[in-house]
């Protein structure tokens, strides 16, 4: 017995233990998709909760994937369809793409951006102070070795004209003079 193609489409979210949407997909089988990831998803053992709503065909569920992996921002989404895509899924779906839903996706997708930018400035800012605690503890041991030379000095000098053997030429390390960056 064969059985038959299922022309609607099934869009579907799992949702880890703190609620945070892992993954949105579709398909027309949703035991067969589900084993599939099962299989493969790194994010499988994670996932502890599950929404599905239905569409009247594939095309309708593709657009609302899109819409949903753009505004939604799933953790394990490797495709990321742009505003024009959403545009022509719902084409295809023969419904219309409201303004409503491609200025959020547009504006979902300028924020995923400005994210993205801000995070390489965080990791940028990372590295310069990074960079800036390495050149301090260089400067510290530079003027902490002067010293100690100064004081070997100080010590010949005054031995040679006057000894004095009560006195210290050796540099006084203080930590609240220092401090640790």
């Amino acid at each position: 017995m064969t059985h038959p193609v299922i022309e609607r489409g099934c869009l579907y979210r799992f949702f880890d233990v703190e609620d945070v949407l892992l993954y949105v997909g579709i398909t027309r089988d949703l035991s067969a998709r589900f084993a599939s990831h099962r299989r493969r998803a790194a994010w499988w053992l994670d996932a502890v909760r599950i929404e599905v709503a239905f569409y009247e065909s594939m095309a309708a569920a593709e657009a609302a994937e899109a819409v949903a992996i753009i505004t939604e921002r799933p953790l394990h989404n490797a495709a990321q369809p742009t505003p024009a895509r959403v545009c022509t899924l719902h084409e295809r779906a023969g419904v219309s793409a409201d303004s409503g839903v491609l200025r959020a996706t547009a504006e979902a997708e300028r924020l995923r951006h400005v994210v993205d930018e801000q995070g390489i400035g965080l990791a940028k800012m990372q590295g310069n102070v990074d960079a800036a605690r390495g050149a301090y503890r260089t400067m510290r041991a530079k003027c902490l070795a002067v010293d100690a030379e100064r004081a070997r000095w100080a010590r010949k000098f005054f031995d040679a004209v006057a000894p004095r053997p009560d006195v210290d030429f050796a540099p006084v390390v203080s930590t609240g003079d220092w401090g640790e960056l």
